[in-house]
């Protein structure tokens, strides 16, 4: 019984080793700022939209009557309003994060000294540069 276990246990643990895929995403300079772009655009449409609907519910609701069965007509509006508007803070964040990560990531050609026959030159390497934020 021992026989038969040991060799299915190797046999899942090599299937799993096997079909393992790698994900190997390179996000650039450009991925960033056009990802900041895009929330930043979307965190203004949503505070205008906000921002709109509570001056409309505002509106609607010093238009209604004081006394009687709609007296609270249009703070529904207002306050849906504020929600949409607070929910752009979140979207100006993430773009900042966004474009924050664009000055600490870039790939830059790199000057290096070469050394030729009798004199020392100079080679654009391809170079990865990291800034570390302390």
């Amino acid at each position: 019984m021992k026989k038969f276990f040991l060799p299915l246990i190797f046999l899942f643990f090599t299937l799993q080793t096997f079909s393992q895929t790698e994900i190997n995403q390179k996000f650039s300079k450009d991925y960033y700022l056009k990802k900041s772009h895009i929330q930043r655009t979307t965190a203004w449409i949503l505070l205008g939209a906000g921002g709109g609907m509570m001056v409309g519910g505002i509106a609607i609701y010093l238009g209604a009557p004081w006394v009687g069965p709609g007296q609270n007509k249009g703070l529904w509006l207002f306050y849906l309003g504020g929600a949409v508007a607070s929910t752009s803070i979140i979207f100006f964040l993430n773009a900042h994060h966004n474009k924050k990560r664009t000055t600490t990531m870039a790939i830059t050609n790199q000057k290096i000294p070469w050394h030729q026959k009798n004199s020392i030159g100079f080679v654009n390497q391809p170079s990865f540069a990291m800034r570390i934020n302390l």
